[in-house]
């Protein structure tokens, strides 16, 4: 490419690199969403503070990638760990 130096072709990527890091919007679950997970990334559970051991609804959020390889961020809830099932 005739005119283009290493520099010029750098400060032309940069910004696609931004784009690459820049962090997941959070997407709030709503009941009935149709979701495409093909891939769970991780998972993370926010115990609250005064967690006493009790059945309460706790917030999960769960990063994923779609089935054409697009991640996402989606926040929940589930019940704690402690809820009997009888």
């Amino acid at each position: 490419m005739k005119g283009f130096t290493a520099t010029t072709l750098l400060m032309l990527c940069m910004p696609l690199a931004a784009l690459a890091n820049e962090p997941l919007e959070v997407e709030d679950y709503r009941y009935g969403m149709d979701l495409d997970i093909k891939q769970v990334i991780s998972v993370k559970s926010e115990q609250p503070d005064n967690f006493s051991s009790s059945c309460v609804p706790v917030k999960e959020e769960m990063i994923y990638k779609d089935s054409q390889g697009h991640e996402h961020d989606l926040k929940y809830q589930v019940m704690s760990t402690d809820c009997n099932n009888g």
